[in-house]
């Protein structure tokens, strides 16, 4: 099999790859299994220059598929489109065209609720990966940070995300209660 489209960024590598599978997956007739090398490295070009387009335009392709291969870089982009869909959200949410009716707030709801209580998972994962860092002697202080031992940052950065845990599900809570209190509620079209 000859290898389809390499570049350096692996993260960028694997959007390109997941993007032209994707691509030939639909394609019943030649999906990826029965496409030959130079078909596989064709379709990988044309990936690449539909991310090409999209980075020009401004806008950022994110692979959601949580059982593809994870990098350091991935995880970033994933938690900068995170913030910018909820930049996004805010903005749909006050305008007069982004909610409509009260099914439109509760269909919101749950979903902001189901992220929500993802972050409790995602404060806890963080913090048990700081401490296995830490406690493996992995981690140490910035030259150019203040004085003090590594440990009592870890501490801090732990306790703190202890606390977002604890928010996060205070919010999912506090969303699920409001989904509920809608659930009664209809617009009046008349």
């Amino acid at each position: 099999m000859t290898t389809p489209y390499y570049d350096e960024d692996p993260v960028r590598e694997h959007q390109v790859l997941t993007m032209a599978r994707n691509r030939a997956e639909k394609k019943a007739e030649d999906g990826w299994d029965r496409m030959t090398g130079p078909e596989r490295n064709r379709a990988c070009w044309e990936a690449r220059d539909v991310l090409d387009a999209v980075a020009e335009a401004g806008l950022a392709v994110l692979d959601l598929n949580r059982d593809r291969r994870m990098f350091p870089e991935r995880t970033a982009e994933t938690a900068d489109a995170w913030a910018e869909c909820a930049r996004v959200l805010v903005y749909s949410a006050g305008g007069n065209t982004g909610l409509r009716y009260p099914g439109d707030v509760y269909r919101m709801l749950g979903s902001t609720k189901t992220g929500a209580a993802r972050l409790v998972e995602l404060s806890e994962r963080s913090s048990e990966f700081l401490r296995r860092q830490h406690a493996a002697g992995n981690l140490k202080l910035d030259r150019q940070g203040p004085e003090g031992d590594v440990t009592d940052y870890v501490e801090a950065a732990r306790t703190a995300l202890a606390d977002a845990a604890t928010a996060a599900q205070q919010l999912a809570d506090a969303w699920s209660r409001a989904q509920n209190a809608l659930s009664r509620v209809a617009g009046n079209t008349d």
